[in-house]
């Protein structure tokens, strides 16, 4: 059943200050947005490209195998050993990141 047109979220302007934020998805009559617009989107994903480091093909906090190398970016673990700063991670794994820090370890289950 969709919702009143009272119940959606008003579209609001970028932090950028120069578009409108991104349409996310459209459920049950009612858009979600996303936090950026497409432009400050895509400087973020540049912004990631670290030099020295290379994407792994899987994610290593969930194991997601992307079909698109544009599935996955790089997430910086602010640890201080340089071999282990670097993750390769999912959009899906990127975003609850940025609401916690990487807590996961480097071992790999042997069972």
């Amino acid at each position: 059943m969709p919702r009143s047109k009272q119940e959606q979220q008003e579209r609001r302007m970028c932090d950028c200050g120069q578009r409108m934020v991104a349409i996310n998805y459209i459920k049950e009559g009612v858009t979600h947005y996303r936090s950026i617009c497409s432009s400050c989107m895509k400087s973020l994903r540049k912004k990631k490209r670290i030099s020295g480091y290379s994407l792994n093909t899987t994610c290593e906090k969930c194991g997601f195998k992307p079909r698109y190398k544009e599935q996955l970016s790089v997430y910086d673990t602010e640890n201080n050993i340089p071999s282990m700063r670097y993750k390769t991670v999912c959009l899906n794994c990127e975003e609850e990141l940025r609401h916690t820090k990487w807590t996961q370890g480097d071992l790999i289950a042997d069972f």
